[in-house]
């Protein structure tokens, strides 16, 4: 009865770090958003300056070229990072059905020493019963001789 409750209260206290995980990884990838975003109003108010003076045809491809790199490596970087946070979330769980199921094989193992030792004691009784059986009819029939 308290090895359930411990596993339940294990298992609550694992919730409870996954929900704090989630929390903290989407704090971050909020931030990253954040500054994502003040990048590229940075990169537009720049822009946009840029348009205001006297900008030509070729000066405005450049620009342009530009912000779309910057654009492009800024959701190459919050990808990747977001990739990892999965993989690594993905072997966590994968880690977890592990302990799992060596901790079912454990108990498996537990129950069928169990039963070999509990069969081991019933042939040892049924041995003695029948040894105990074949020597009072030896007497039995030593005796009425």
């Amino acid at each position: 009865m308290t090895e359930q409750i411990i596993r339940e209260a294990i298992a609550d206290k694992e919730r409870q770090r996954d929900r704090v995980d989630d929390a903290n990884r989407f704090g971050r990838v909020e931030g990253a958003i954040a500054v994502q975003r003040t990048l590229f109003d940075a990169a537009i108010k720049r822009f946009d300056e840029l348009l205001a003076t006297a900008v030509d045809a070729d000066d405005l491809k450049e620009m342009k070229r530009e912000l779309e790199a910057l654009v492009n490596t800024e959701l190459a970087n919050v990808c990747a990072q977001q990739s990892k946070e999965i993989l690594g979330e993905v072997r966590n769980l994968f880690t977890e059905q592990k302990i799992t199921m060596a901790k079912d094989q454990l108990a498996q193992s537990h129950a069928l020493l169990e039963a070999n030792a509990s069969t081991r004691k019933e042939i040892i009784r049924y041995g003695i019963g029948f040894a105990l059986t074949v020597m009072a009819s030896l007497a039995v029939i030593w005796l009425t001789k």
